[in-house]
């Protein structure tokens, strides 16, 4: 069974080692880029973000719905402050839209939560014919073996997603809590200075390593390919193209494009699946590093 363990991380390496592991990852990095085209990435990655976005209204529906129920409006503004700093601008007016239609049936999140998670298995299926692309095998799962897969996969996925967004969201509200409960804080006391800033960095530290590790699980068990033995290289690479995508996009939205002018009301939904689509790029690129990196690194 393939270890998604990695010694090329082995700060000892002496000098020599080092340039020739820094030369080996700059020709992988070369060759991921070029088989990402040639291996239809392109292609699959507008499937996964078509299904991306078939989900998120779904997923939209279910929270939304959840917090007019439970009167939460200062989750509300956390989570709309959170979509504002990550997704592309005008998604935090969709969020918006939704919270002010009010209190919906009963029945309406249980819909939504089942065809939400039928969409996001479309984006696991779509992510895992690109993986199988990477590593040049033809696939010999059936259909309903591969969807049963892609919804264990998202499960599985959902819960450090869920936690790491959490953490994100309202980590700063826990630490503060515990510090009080702790007597290092008086109370309505919160955090400050440094300490503060430790405890951000620490915050978005974790987030990083659960989005790296969900990366990992993806990379591990999606494709069939009897000579994995790289997962984390690809993992990482494609977690810090997914921080960068998404900074650049978001400013570039921000800032040069204006997809209202061009799109009109459905603005916000074009900026959201060219999101989508350039999130499932980065997860397709990470798994051809991969693929790539096995074949040119040597064996142990």
């Amino acid at each position: 069974m393939p270890s998604i363990t990695n010694s090329s991380f082995d700060c000892s390496l002496p000098s020599a080692s080092r340039w020739n592991l820094m030369a080996l990852y700059w020709a992988t990095f070369r060759a991921a880029l070029h088989g990402t085209y040639s291996h239809g990435a392109l292609g699959f990655a507008k499937g996964a973000a078509y299904s991306a976005l078939l989900a998120f209204f779904p997923v939209l529906t279910t929270v939304t719905t959840l917090l007019v129920q439970a009167n939460a409006p200062a989750v509300s503004q956390r989570i709309e402050t959170w979509l504002f700093q990550v997704a592309p601008p005008g998604v935090d007016a969709l969020i918006n839209n939704f919270l002010a239609r009010g209190a919906r049936p009963a029945a309406i999140p249980i819909v939504a939560t089942l065809l939400a998670a039928w969409a996001a298995s479309g984006v696991t299926t779509s992510l895992l014919e690109a993986y199988q692309a990477a590593y040049r095998r033809p696939h010999s799962r059936g259909i309903v073996r591969q969807r049963l897969l892609a919804i264990v996969l998202v499960i599985g996925s959902l819960i450090p997603v869920l936690l790491a967004s959490a953490l994100l969201l309202f980590g700063d509200r826990v630490e503060t809590w515990i510090f009080t409960q702790l007597g290092f804080l008086d109370a309505g006391e919160v955090l400050a200075g440094g300490v503060n800033l430790i405890a951000h960095a620490i915050r978005i530290a974790v987030a990083f390593a659960a989005i790296v590790a969900v990366t990992a699980v993806m990379y591990r068990f999606g494709p069939q390919a009897p000579r994995r033995r790289h997962v984390w290289p690809g993992a990482i690479f494609a977690s810090i193209l997914w921080l960068s995508l998404t900074a650049g996009f978001a400013w570039y939205v921000r800032n040069i494009a204006n997809y209202n002018v061009f799109y009109g009301s459905i603005g916000a939904v074009m900026a959201l699946i060219v999101w989508m689509y350039l999130l499932s790029l980065s997860a397709m690129f990470g798994c051809e590093f991969n693929a790539r990196l096995d074949e040119r690194a040597p064996r142990r």
